[in-house]
């Protein structure tokens, strides 16, 4: 099985599914493959754990994925949190696939992880060739090692070379798709004829004293329609760290802070290494570990008999993407590779010393150390800037917590006014607009979406007591004091106010219901024979104009009519009396289907079809065992702490 499953891994039409199911690691799921655990956890599988960061990290991910189209389409709380469910998901999906592959034993191959990697344009200088520096460097700030870069994306082309084969296994029979063919490609010839609302809505009358006992009528019977939340206008007083920053700093202050903390600038001590790599699998037993220890131990002695580092690496490392380089793995730092490694590559001390046998993680390693840079201090005028900035903000820190709890103090002293706050701090009174709880509306969209603002100017201390409020905190950086200026309570708004309103809303209604009922008086007289013109001339003398508008040949992915006639259409039969349907605008269509075309035969227009009628059953198929996976598999999911990215 798993040698068809290798061949079956090349389908075009499996690679399209597979974008739909599964989760490339790209720079997201390289995380997941070695930062699992810890205390904040979302979820389990199987006892593996899906901890906040892999999660946030997931989310920015596909947030950034949407663009500027993300705030548009989550623009609700309800809304986000679907999108976080299904990112949770995501990840819950990426590690049960990730486990069930792991255990049928499905890899890739080291040179074709080595191909893809080489192949990759993101890796490759201007020249089109493969750049080390930038695939390190790629790699590297977006915080992972290339060790772990290189195992998670062996993990992920396994992952994917399943899941394609998965898909491309799927197969269909012959009368499935020609009856798949023949509906795709059937086009209708269709008649129709739209009543516009708008035509009903001109010449309404409210001057008549039953037009305006129908207006008391609709105001009495939805008073929730026109009911007032409870409002209040606020005066305050905002203090921020922004506002402080604007101070001045001397060559004294400077030079003090540089000696001070020296050891800050003080620069990052690197090695620059090259390595032999014999790989040790994670379910290695005691023998495999042997044979591994002997081949590393020869390519030992091999170096210590004067053969060239170079040489041997060619020979024996099983790092393919470095041995091509000499076992160049270009300059890491402290924290970067693992523990064991790190420990003997910076433990070297002279340019071309080579460690003894080294045991990480990965496996057996030899570390020739290339060239080395230590941690200088850089010099005053190389970090005078950074340090002017460090003074003005601790500067600015400290003149903000002194004015906050100045504020403070004299909100509480004086609590009927906040003209001795506003003093204190030389900081103007702002004031508001009635706003309401719910939503703010009334203030700036700056105060908008601050809830400890808003609760403040609800609270009884500021509506009942009519006091300041205490100090609000509403950010790291920005504090406030409120008082109330003006407080409306719940109510409902009077008819006078909403007369306007309310005739809008019952001129829609009446134009509605016409509307309705001229096209089923319509549709009744088609059916019984009549032309539309004898029609129209027993219909509102608005319709006057009214005539069948044909379009021959529509497909059912036609533009040339609105989607809804168009999707009607096609649900019709050839014999179906001539029909009504309401359009999203409030207007009616009558529809009339003319002929049905059965599509030519065309060879590529067929292949079309085919390819997309196996897309949807290949989704299906990979969708439904991921759904088996997931009813098969020990799953907690604790969406609280999913909850904690905004």
């Amino acid at each position: 099985m798993l040698e068809a499953i290798r061949n079956r891994s090349k389908g075009p039409i499996a690679k399209f599914v597979l974008g739909l199911i599964i989760i490339p690691f790209a720079f997201t799921g390289v995380y997941s493959y070695f930062n699992a655990g810890g205390a904040n956890v979302v979820a389990t599988v199987n006892d593996s754990e899906i901890d906040i960061r892999e999660f946030e990290q997931a989310y920015r991910a596909q947030q950034q994925n949407w663009g500027e189209n993300f705030d548009r389409f989550f623009n609700t709380e309800e809304r986000i949190q679907q999108f976080r469910m299904n990112v949770l998901q995501q990840l819950i999906n990426q590690r049960l696939s990730s486990q069930a592959i792991q255990d049928m034993g499905v890899r890739a191959s080291d040179e074709v992880l080595k191909q893809e990697i080489l192949a990759n344009p993101q890796f490759q200088g201007e020249d089109g060739a493969f750049d080390h520096d930038r695939y390190q460097l790629l790699v590297e700030s977006a915080g992972y090692t290339v060790e772990q870069y290189q195992a998670a994306r062996k993990a992920d082309m396994s992952s994917q070379q399943f899941f394609t084969a998965l898909a491309d296994s799927n197969f269909t029979l012959d009368y499935e798709l020609k009856q798949h063919q023949v509906l795709e490609g059937q086009t209708r010839d269709v008649a129709y004829v739209v009543i516009p609302k708008q035509r009903f809505m001109e010449n309404i009358d409210y001057s008549s004293a039953e037009a305006q006992q129908e207006v008391q009528e609709y105001y009495t019977a939805n008073q929730n329609r026109f009911r007032v939340p409870e409002k209040v206008a606020v005066e305050y007083v905002l203090v921020s760290k922004a506002d402080y920053m604007d101070v001045e700093v001397n060559d004294d202050e400077v030079m003090a802070y540089y000696q001070d903390n020296i050891a800050a600038f003080e620069g990052t001590e690197r090695r620059r290494v090259a390595h032999i790599l014999v790989n040790i699998d994670s379910d290695a037993d005691a023998t495999d570990v042997q044979a591994a220890e002997a081949k590393i131990n020869e390519a030992k002695a091999a170096i210590t008999a004067g053969e060239s580092f170079e040489a041997v690496v060619t020979k024996y490392s099983e790092d393919t993407l470095s041995a091509d380089l000499g076992g160049d793995l270009d300059w890491i730092e402290r924290d970067m590779m693992d523990a064991a490694f790190e420990e003997a590559a910076f433990a070297l001390e002279n340019v071309g010393n080579v460690s003894n046998v080294v045991r990480s993680e990965f496996g057996f390693h030899l570390i020739k150390l290339l060239d080395s840079e230590s941690a200088e201090a850089k010099p005053l005028s190389a970090v005078r800037d950074e340090i002017v900035a460090d003074l003005k903000r601790d500067i600015a820190e400290d003149n903000y917590l002194e004015a906050k709890d100045l504020l403070a103090e004299r909100a509480f002293e004086y609590a009927d006014s906040l003209a001795e706050a506003s003093a204190a701090v030389s900081k103007d009174i702002s004031k508001t607009a009635l706003f309401d709880k719910q939503m703010g509306i009334g203030l700036s969209e700056e105060l908008r979406t601050e809830m400890p603002f808003i609760n403040a100017a609800f609270s009884d201390e500021v509506l009942i007591d009519e006091l300041n409020s205490e100090l609000i905190e509403l950010s790291d950086d920005r504090a406030v004091v409120v008082r109330k200026l003006e407080h409306q309570e719940e109510g409902i708004r009077p008819l006078e106010e909403v007369t306007l309103m309310i005739q809008q809303a019952l001129t829609n209604e009446k134009a509605s219901d016409k509307t309705s009922e001229t096209a089923a008086k319509a549709v009744q007289q088609l059916n019984e024979g009549f032309t539309l013109d004898m029609v129209v001339s027993g219909l509102d003398t608005v319709l006057a104009d009214l005539q069948w508008s044909q379009q021959s040949a529509l497909t059912r992915a036609g533009t040339e009519v609105d989607s809804t006639i168009r999707d009607h259409v096609f649900t019709m039969n050839i014999d179906s009396a001539i029909q009504s349907i309401s359009l999203p605008s409030g207007d009616m269509a009558i529809v009339k289907l003319n002929a049905i075309n059965r599509p030519m035969e065309n060879s590529e227009l067929a292949s079309t079809h085919t390819d997309k009628f196996l897309q949807f059953h290949q989704q299906s198929e990979l969708s439904g065992y991921l759904k088996y996976l997931d009813a098969n598999a020990s799953i907690t999911r604790k969406l609280s702490n999913a909850e904690l990215v905004q």
